[in-house]
């Protein structure tokens, strides 16, 4: 089985410098051309926190766009950048995301090995 962790990608926007030093959207799409070139291609990408910067929707509008390119299966768990809010809009109807709790914590059993995130 092959797992791919991505973290941090702190997404800001389109042209917009991260810290003011890097373009974390530009970062990011490199990270899924990477990914996709992969072969064989993974069974499945967790991304464990801090998706994006400031939890704003818009952010989460991007980083969307960008991991919608992913050929293999996406799940997250959101870090102390993200929004709980914000992030369950986003990723509201995902199969994995919990619906009608605070709490975003889940179990991948989909797999030969159990993931919790």
């Amino acid at each position: 089985m092959i797992l791919v962790q991505i973290s941090d990608s702190h997404i800001v926007g389109s042209g917009v410098l991260a810290y003011g030093v890097f373009d974390s959207c530009a970062l990011l799409e490199r990270v899924v051309a990477a990914v996709n070139a992969h072969d064989p291609q993974p069974d499945l990408v967790v991304h464990t926190g801090d998706l994006v910067h400031h939890g704003a929707d818009a952010q989460y509008g991007r980083l969307l766009e960008i991991l919608d390119g992913l050929k293999a299966p996406f799940f997250a768990v959101p870090g102390n950048h993200d929004s709980r809010e914000s992030f369950a809009r986003a990723f509201a109807g995902r199969r994995w995301l919990p619906e009608g709790t605070q709490y975003l914590q889940y179990a991948i059993e989909d797999f030969p090995v159990r993931v919790l995130c």
